[in-house]
């Protein structure tokens, strides 16, 4: 008996059935010599031609559905990586195009439900995708029906009709990235974070508040402080089990609500915590990060945090500022404007003990208004405050620094991991030198997310 795409979802009441008349009828016609074993089912494997792929269907996304058309039927190949037997993922199955480093994925958004049953983790699919629409469904990449801004869930007809079921099941290999290197590339596949943890602050609390009937966040961090949220359904079984404390390894699917990357694990399975949680950061030590969220911003507001040091060193009025723009914050400086030749601020961090493996420098800058380099980075292990009297080694030559803008770059350029593990259980000071002069030199540089920290 060959089970067709229209019957799969009903195979499990099928053979229930069958059983069930057996007993019933004193296994009348069902027994033969004491053999009292379920009808077995031939399965074959779908006879469609591969012609399509999950990176065509992202190239089509647009602000508003796409519909899919084609003279000829289009079919792609991928592998599931969702499921919905703990309640987590609900009407939608979202599937990968590898088993292995997954170059794209993308949700299927249906109104079919219990999908577990034929589509577990690793099942290979076969999907006719022309005639139906590619969008975004509240900022997810999805594959459905059509609707005005969103894609709408397909119906489950169309949804037997469409999604085959191959015999075919592979191991899927999550892919291990740090949580600083998650990216929208990786959204819809499944992806691993190690060396993780839940906030302290959620000791003891369930996955879900149980009184709660909605979703709830819960943040994942590692240990250099970066941190991203995991999304708990309130219909998931697990919603009242108690997170655990320790530190270790998660799977999750990459999902995003909006602008906002997501974690969807598909049950407590996927959350191995069993190892010590970080150790808390020592005052002084690494992890160390400034990101100027926290310090006023605006035109005139010098750079004055605890143990830093802005230091103009002709005495001048300029120096670095903490500036805004789109919701974030950053340090400033230029030489327009000062009157000053030369114009020579530095912007040192406090210092910071190297008593972590593999100690690096990371940190983002931007340049505008360009007329020359005038930003250099310097370290030094013996300053006490005044510049003349330390020792300073140039380390520029390590740092991707942005240089020949006219205009302003939409995004922060980051500088690469700086190597310092010459300098390993020694405290250093990492300046920002800033060298230039009104009328002459005066490009402008912007500095965030100043990072001294263990190699992820």
């Amino acid at each position: 008996m060959k089970i067709y795409p229209i019957m799969k979802r009903n195979l499990n009441h099928l053979v229930f059935s069958l059983f069930m008349t057996c007993i019933i009828g004193g296994f009348i016609g069902c027994v033969n010599d004491e053999d009292y074993s379920i009808p077995t089912f031939e399965v074959q494997e779908p006879d469609v031609v591969v012609n399509f792929t999950i990176a065509n269907l992202k190239r089509m996304i647009a602000d508003t559905p796409s519909k899919i058309e084609s003279e000829t039927p289009l079919y792609l190949e991928a592998y599931v990586v969702s499921s919905d037997e703990a309640g987590n993922f609900h009407k939608n199955l979202v599937i990968q195009d590898a088993p292995e480093n997954p170059t794209a994925g993308i949700s299927i958004a249906t109104h079919a439900t219990d999908m577990y049953a034929f589509f577990e983790p690793g099942r290979r699919v076969y999907i006719r995708v022309d005639g139906l629409y590619v969008g975004h469904f509240h900022g997810l990449p999805s594959l459905g029906a059509n609707g005005v801004e969103n894609i709408e869930r397909m119906s489950i007809e169309e949804f037997d009709k469409r999604v085959l079921r191959s015999t075919i099941t592979e191991e899927i290999i999550p892919t291990e990235i740090p949580i600083n290197q998650i990216k929208d590339t990786h959204i819809n596949t499944l992806i691993q974070l190690n060396e993780v943890e839940f906030l302290s602050e959620y000791v003891g609390l369930p996955y879900v508040g149980v009184d709660s009937g909605f979703g709830e966040d819960r943040i994942i961090q590692d240990c250099y402080d970066n941190k991203v949220i995991m999304r708990n359904s309130g219909y998931a079984d697990f919603r009242g089990d108690i997170m655990p404390e320790g530190n270790g390894s998660l799977v999750s699917v990459l999902s995003i609500f909006y602008e906002t990357h997501q974690l969807l694990i598909r049950d407590t399975d996927d959350v191995q915590f069993y190892e010590e949680r970080c150790a808390l950061p020592v005052e002084g030590g690494m992890p160390f990060k400034e990101d100027f969220t926290n310090h006023p911003a605006g035109y005139g507001y010098q750079v004055e945090l605890p143990g830093w040091s802005n230091i103009n060193v002709n005495g001048g009025d300029g120096h670095y500022e903490v500036r805004e723009f789109g919701g974030n914050k950053y340090a400033q400086v230029s030489a327009y404007g000062s009157n000053e030749d030369p114009f020579e601020v530095w912007l040192i961090t406090p210092g910071v003990t190297l008593d972590k493996v593999d100690p690096i420098l990371v940190f983002d800058s931007k340049d505008g208004h360009f007329n020359g380099d005038a930003l250099t980075i310097h370290l030094s292990t013996d300053f006490e405050g005044n510049i003349e009297t330390a020792s300073w080694v140039d380390i520029t030559d390590q740092a991707d620094i942005p240089t020949g803008h006219t205009g302003w770059e939409d995004s922060f350029t980051n500088s690469g991991e700086i190597d310092l593990s010459d300098y390993a259980g020694q405290e250093v000071f990492v300046a920002f030198r800033y060298l230039g002069a009104d009328f002459m030199k005066t490009t402008t540089y912007q500095l965030d997310n100043i990072e001294i920290r263990s190699r992820n």
